[in-house]
């Protein structure tokens, strides 16, 4: 959302005098949060569930509508979401296939066990599978999926590989997206921590050792 506050200035000054920035907001771990581009850190707006939040969202939006103006809206999916669906699609495709290719092709495996063995190393030693998302498709889904392969003209066993450095791809993107999520949730805790009780300890203590004597003669 950009944003810009009103004002009673005459046109001509208003223009010049605007000041856009970008907020956004986000449901995450219960609660409502606002990232706000010209604040510290991102503020808590409500405690709320997955099902009611846009509901407290849509409040917030019509209190911000009011200071400020003009407003650009955009809604983006979020992108942990979207992979972990692409994540679904992709394993869920990739059994089909090797059920088809047990079937016409028995030996299949034999041939490609270096490439899974090597397919699995890479997935242990990035520690990818963390971010394992294993929810089977919808129906809907699924037909989409079967669809999709039924207009694939390559080999079953080239749409295999291709699907695993699709996996590969996916769990490293949610790889990431968990690592940013955990690194902001750390932010946001030593934003929000008091540290008062700590310096006046730390100070109290140089004190009594001596360590501020000098200075506080000065």
């Amino acid at each position: 959302m950009n944003s810009s506050p009103s004002s009673s200035l005459p046109q001509t000054e208003k223009k010049s005098s605007e000041t856009y920035r970008s907020i956004s907001y986000l449901f995450s771990q219960g609660k409502l949060w606002e990232l706000d581009a010209l604040k510290d850190g991102p503020c808590v707006i409500e405690r709320c569930s997955e099902k009611n939040w846009l509901g407290y969202l849509q409040t917030e939006l019509l209190k911000k509508s009011e200071v400020y103006q003009p407003m650009v809206w955009a809604i983006v999916e979020n992108r942990k979401l979207v992979y972990q669906r692409k994540l679904t699609s992709k394993l869920f495709m990739k059994q089909e296939i090797e059920k088809i290719l047990d079937d016409h092709q028995p030996n299949w495996r034999v041939t490609m066990r270096l490439w899974e063995e090597e397919y699995r190393y890479a997935l242990e030693s990035n520690r990818l599978m963390s971010s394992s998302y294993r929810h089977l498709p919808t129906k809907e889904e699924q037909g989409a999926i079967y669809d999709l392969f039924a207009s694939q003209q390559e080999n079953p066993l080239e749409i295999w590989l291709q699907i695993h450095d699709d996996l590969l791809r996916s769990y490293e993107s949610l790889g990431l997206e968990d690592e940013q999520e955990e690194m902001h949730e750390k932010d946001y805790t030593r934003r929000k921590h008091n540290y008062v009780p700590f310096i006046k300890s730390f100070i109290k203590a140089l004190y009594e050792e001596g360590h501020l004597h000098n200075q506080l003669s000065l």
